[in-house]
This record gives structure tokens, sequence and C-alpha cells, in this order.
């Protein structure tokens, strides 16, 4: 099986990103003139950047909602191969949510306040992003089912 970082340290590498995210976000539109690309949030932070912070928790919640939820299809999916553990399920997913945050959000952000500002970054990102996690996903469970019980 490979080797996956400790869950407590996934959800603190996860909420350093969310913070970074906070702080950036709010330093690009502040200070960059840069504009908020969720469209969700995008009315709200535009008017008032502080209202990143506040968000930034919302954003964590809604981050554990969705390890709960693919753990949960993942451990009812993979329950019967005796080979992989639900600690095992639990910490691909943390990695999984971790690299495609990682790719969506932190390289865009960082890339941005670098002074690089095309337009195609995000969506480029956000598919590196979906490809990226889906296939470490994919590739973590499937090297756990080959071992032998």
């Amino acid at each position: 099986m490979l080797i996956l970082p400790a869950k407590k340290i996934s959800w603190i590498v996860l909420a350093i990103f969310y913070t970074f995210d906070a702080f950036s976000s709010y330093w690009a539109i502040r200070y960059m003139g840069a504009k908020e690309g969720n469209p969700v949030i995008a009315p709200y932070v535009q008017k008032n950047p502080l209202l990143f912070f506040p968000i930034m928790v919302l954003g964590f919640v809604l981050s554990y909602f969705i390890y709960l939820i693919l753990k949960t299809i993942l451990w009812t999916i993979l329950k019967r191969l005796k080979s992989i553990s639900e600690e095992y399920i639990e910490r691909t997913v943390l990695t999984v949510i971790i690299t495609f945050y990682f790719f969506t959000v932190i390289l865009n952000n960082s890339l941005y306040l670098l002074g690089f500002k095309a337009a195609w970054m995000l969506m480029t990102f956000l598919i590196i992003g979906i490809i990226t996690s889906l296939a470490y996903g994919i590739f973590a469970l499937y090297i756990a089912s080959r071992k032998k019980s």
C-alpha cells in the first residue's frame, strides 16, 4: 500500500490551504484589483473582502462533509475487499481532497500573486486538479486492493 499522511496532518494541511486561500484572495482583491472567480461568493467578497475569512471556515466545514460523503461511499463499495481498511480509505480521500485543492486553488492563487493573471489558468488548473486527484485516488485504492490478504 502507498504511504499516506496521517489524518491529523492532512487536516492541518487542508486548514493551512484554506487560510492561505483566504489571505491570498483578500490580498488580490484588496490590493491587486482581482475579481473573485467563485460566482457564489463573488457578489459578497467583491464588496467586502473581509468576508473571505468567515467563508474560509464554511469552506473547511464543507470539505469535511465532502470527506464524510466520499468516505462513506467508498467504504460501502469497497468493504468487501478485506485488504482495504477504513483508515486507508479515509486517508486516501483526504489526500485526494488536498491534491484537488492544491491544483485548483493554491497553485492558481500563488501564480496570481506572483503576477501571472491569464484567464485560462483557473480552468486549466481545475482540469488538472480533477484528473490528478482522481488518478491518485484510483491508483491508491488499486494498489491497496492488490495486496494479499
